[in-house]
C-alpha cells in the first residue's frame, strides 16, 4: 500500500491533531475508533490491534481503514508516530539543548533566532480555523459573559497577557491561578455564563486540565490555546486553538501564541466599537500623570507657556 498526497500526514501534525482534522470525513464506525483513541487518549493507540478494535466494537480491518485515511501504512508506523509524540509530551528543556526549531546549528544566530520566531507566527495562523476565531471574538466581546483567564508554570504570562490587553476593552475580566488540585475559590462562582480562556503546554499542568474540566462539567465555555500535541484539557474544550511553539534552544517559544492572543484583542476591539474606545480612553483617564512619556508635553518648571501672566513684582526692598 503507498499513500496518496491526501492521504499522507500532514506536515507537523501529531496524531491527536489528525484525529481531529480528519473526523467529519470518517464514517460512523471509523469515528467510534476516534472516540476511544481520543477519550483514552494515548493509551489506547499504543495496545494491540485485537485490543484497540474490541474496545470500540468495530473489525480490525476498520481500524486500519481509519489509519490509512490519517497517512499511516501500518498499526506499527501509527504506533511509532504515537510514541514519538509521547516522547515529545514528556520531554523538558533540559533534554532539548538543542531546540526542536533549531537551524543548521546556529542556535545563536540573531537571524536564525527571529526567522524561527516569525516561523512560529505564520504556521500559528495557518492551523486557526476563521470561524472558531470569530466565534470566540463574539464570545469575549460580550460584556454579559464574564472571563476568566488563567495558565500553568511557563504559560501564566500568556493568560496575564491576555488580562492585561482584554481588561482594557471591558470589564468582569479576571485572572485564576489554580492550585494543582485545579480548585480555585472562583470555580464556586461559574456558570454557564462564563467563558474560560485556559493555556496549556507541554509538559501539562494538571491544575490547568483540572480546572477546566470542572468549568466545563458547570457548563462554562472553554476556549483553549496548546501546542501541537494537544493539552488533555482539550477534551473538556468547546474551542482549541493550536499554535506552532517550535523554539531555538531548549525552551518551547510563545510567540505564535502572543500573536494569536493580540489578533483576538484587535478583533474584540473592532467588534465592540465605540465601547472599547471609551473605555480604552476612561483606563489612560486614570493613568493620566503616571508615565514619563507626559513630561515631554509639559513645560519646564523655568519657562512659562505662551500667554500665562508674568511673575509677580518683588516685594523685598533688597530686591528692587
Amino acid at each position: 500500500m503507498t499513500q496518496s498526497d491526501d492521504q499522507a500526514p500532514a506536515a507537523g501534525r501529531t496524531v491527536s491533531e489528525l484525529l481531529r482534522l480528519r473526523g467529519p470525513q470518517l464514517t460512523a464506525a471509523e469515528r467510534k475508533v476516534v472516540r476511544i483513541l481520543i477519550s483514552q487518549y494515548p493509551i489506547a493507540g499504543l495496545e494491540s490491534l485485537p485490543k484497540l478494535s474490541e474496545r470500540a466494537q468495530v473489525s480490525a480491518p476498520t481500524v486500519l481503514r481509519l489509519l490509512a485515511k490519517l497517512g499511516y501504512n501500518a498499526y506499527a508506523d501509527f504506533q511509532r508516530a504515537l510514541l514519538d509524540e509521547v516522547y515529545a509530551r514528556m520531554s523538558e528543556p533540559s533534554t532539548r539543548a538543542g531546540g526542536e526549531g533549531q537551524r543548521d546549528g546556529k542556535d545563536d544566530d540573531l537571524g536564525a533566532v527571529l526567522s524561527r520566531l516569525s516561523e512560529n507566527v505564520a504556521e500559528t495562523a495557518e492551523h486557526v480555523e476563521r470561524s472558531e476565531f470569530d466565534e470566540v471574538v463574539a464570545l469575549l466581546s460580550d460584556v454579559k459573559r464574564p472571563v476568566l483567564t488563567l495558565g500553568g508554570f511557563e504559560s501564566d504570562v500568556c493568560s496575564l497577557h491576555l488580562l492585561s490587553l482584554l481588561s482594557q476593552l471591558r470589564g468582569d475580566v479576571r485572572h485564576v491561578r489554580a492550585n494543582p488540585s485545579g480548585f480555585s475559590v472562583e470555580l464556586l462562582d461559574v456558570t454557564r455564563r462564563h467563558v474560560i480562556v485556559a493555556f496549556d503546554f507541554r509538559r501539562y499542568q494538571r491544575g490547568t486540565i483540572d480546572y477546566v474540566r470542572q468549568a466545563a462539567g458547570q457548563h462554562a465555555t472553554v476556549v483553549l490555546f496548546t501546542d501541537k500535541w494537544i493539552s488533555p484539557a482539550a477534551d473538556h474544550a468547546r474551542y482549541v486553538f493550536v499554535c506552532d511553539t517550535a523554539g531555538v534552544g531548549p525552551f518551547d517559544s510563545r510567540a505564535g501564541v502572543v500573536a494569536l492572543i493580540e489578533a483576538l484583542v484587535a478583533s474584540v476591539t473592532t467588534a465592540m466599537g465605540t465601547a472599547a474606545q471609551k473605555r480604552i480612553r476612561a483606563v489612560y483617564d486614570r493613568l493620566s500623570g503616571s508615565t514619563w512619556a507626559e513630561g515631554l508635553l509639559r513645560p519646564a518648571p523655568s519657562e512659562q507657556p505662551p500667554g500665562s501672566a508674568a511673575p509677580l513684582a518683588a516685594t523685598d526692598p533688597e530686591d528692587r
